[in-house]
C-alpha cells in the first residue's frame, strides 16, 4: 500500500475511534444526568432525621431481615454521595482540559 491508502486508513481509525468515543460519552452522560433526582433524593434522606431512625430501628432489629438495606449502610451512601460529586467534578476537569486542545 502507499501512503495514501496508508493515511486514509489511519485517519479511517481516527473516525471510528473518535465516533465510538462520542457515542459513549452521549450514553454516559445521559445515564449521568439521569441519576441527578437520585442523588438529591438521596442526599436529602441521607442528611435527614429519616435515615437515623430507620439505621438506628435496623439495629434494634425493627426491620425485617429479607429487606435490602444497604441504604443504611453509612459508608455506602455517603461513598456513593461523594463519588457522585467527585465525578461530576472530574468530568468539568476533563472537558475544559479537551476544549482547551479543540
Amino acid at each position: 500500500m502507499g501512503k495514501q491508502t496508508d493515511r486514509i486508513n489511519q485517519m479511517e481509525a481516527h473516525l471510528d475511534t473518535l465516533t465510538a468515543a462520542n457515542r459513549q460519552l452521549i450514553s454516559a452522560l445521559e445515564t449521568f444526568k439521569n441519576a441527578q433526582d437520585a442523588y438529591v433524593a438521596l442526599d436529602e434522606y441521607y442528611n435527614g432525621k429519616l435515615w437515623r431512625k430507620d439505621f438506628d430501628d435496623d439495629k434494634n432489629g425493627k426491620i425485617p431481615a429479607e429487606i435490602k438495606r444497604g441504604v443504611l449502610s453509612e459508608d455506602g451512601v455517603y461513598n456513593a454521595l461523594t463519588d457522585y460529586k467527585a465525578s461530576c467534578f472530574d468530568a468539568l476537569e476533563a472537558m475544559a482540559m479537551l476544549l482547551k486542545k479543540i
